[in-house]
């Protein structure tokens, strides 16, 4: 039993950045800001989605998220390497709420859940769901065409969204 405390113990310290006294920073992102104005139809669908400038280490995992004309969300995370190791097949899914507004995209009421039985997917799901104060936020558009958008979010991180 106290293996398994200690394993989620050291997932939820390394998940929140707080291994190390700082969190390795984002590199900057050098694109440029083109959208000062955009439409929730251009979101409308399904997009794989791929981090531009991750930080240095970090694991990138294959994620889609499905915008849908109701104004909620949907999105699925499919742990790879070490995540899988760790989570094994259990994918993170997220919903809530989204809307545009000028050049920005907020996602809102984010509710995140395991899809399988995994003991330490589980707990990280609820970890996410009772810790964090909003696990939403705003995202500037960088680019904005029918197969991709880029995004900067609050903290620099740059993802770029192609359509499925």
């Amino acid at each position: 039993m106290r293996h398994i405390a200690t394993t989620l113990i050291a997932l939820a310290v390394v998940l929140t950045g707080c291994a190390t006294t700082s969190a390795p920073s984002v590199p900057p992102y050098s694109g440029t800001d083109q959208i000062t104005e955009a439409s929730s139809d251009a979101f409308l669908g399904e997009w794989d989605l791929t981090i531009l400038n991750p930080r240095k280490g970090q694991e990138t995992n294959p994620t889609t998220v499905t915008y849908n004309a109701n104004g909620l969300f949907t999105g699925l995370i499919s742990p790879t390497g070490q995540s899988a190791s760790i989570l094994g097949n259990d994918k993170l899914g997220m919903t809530g709420s989204w809307s545009v507004a000028g050049g920005l995209l907020r996602h809102e009421s984010v509710e995140v859940s395991s899809s399988g039985d995994n003991a330490v997917a589980s707990f990280m799901a609820s970890l996410m769901n009772n810790v964090s104060q909003d696990i939403g936020g705003t995202a500037n558009i960088y680019e904005l065409s029918n197969s991709h958008i880029v995004l900067v979010g609050e903290d620099g991180v740059a993802t770029r969204y192609d359509r499925r």
